[in-house]
């Protein structure tokens, strides 16, 4: 992750907080000289609860890297890059009843130029797909649901 656009990689480090209070990611700037200084704060990526999985692309378009995670809270969570200072978030959906979140993928399903979202759940749905849709009065974007042809369907082990 090159997140403050400068050639050199960044490190972002998921998980769960070693105790309460803690971020549960941790960001980390490539310095270029061998070094790294710590950026989660300034950047608002910490987040809070359990990380099970993160993923990066380009959600808007604007050709800086979004992220997007998920965990133990009630939807994945959509940080997108502004360049500079912290990163807005917003949830993948809202006042939606899934399953806790395992696993995220970013793909453009339909062939439109946006990346939508396939999440894997912990329980029934095993799968869903979101769509990239643009937002209302052409503002913005949010994601709709999609219908699968899956009934039904969980993971391994769940």
């Amino acid at each position: 992750m090159d997140y403050d656009h400068d050639g050199d990689l960044d490190l972002l480090l998921t998980g769960a907080p070693l105790k309460p209070g803690d971020a549960s990611n941790v960001l980390w700037r490539n310095n270029g000289d061998g070094t790294f200084t710590e950026q989660t704060e300034p950047t608002g990526l910490g987040g809070s609860g359990k990380t099970a999985a993160a993923i990066l692309t380009d959600f808007n378009n604007d050709r800086a890297v979004d992220l997007a995670v998920t965990g133990d809270g009630p939807s994945p969570l959509i940080y997108v890059n502004p360049r500079e200072g912290k990163y807005p978030q917003q949830p993948l959906y809202a006042n939606v009843k899934l399953p806790p979140t395992v696993g995220i993928a970013v793909l453009d399903y339909n062939k439109d130029g946006w990346m939508d979202i396939a999440v894997t759940h912990a329980g029934a749905p095993g799968l869903t797909l979101w769509r990239n849709v643009e937002g209302p009065d052409h503002i913005g974007r949010r994601f709709e649901r999609v219908a699968l042809p899956l009934i039904g369907a969980v993971r391994d082990g769940a």
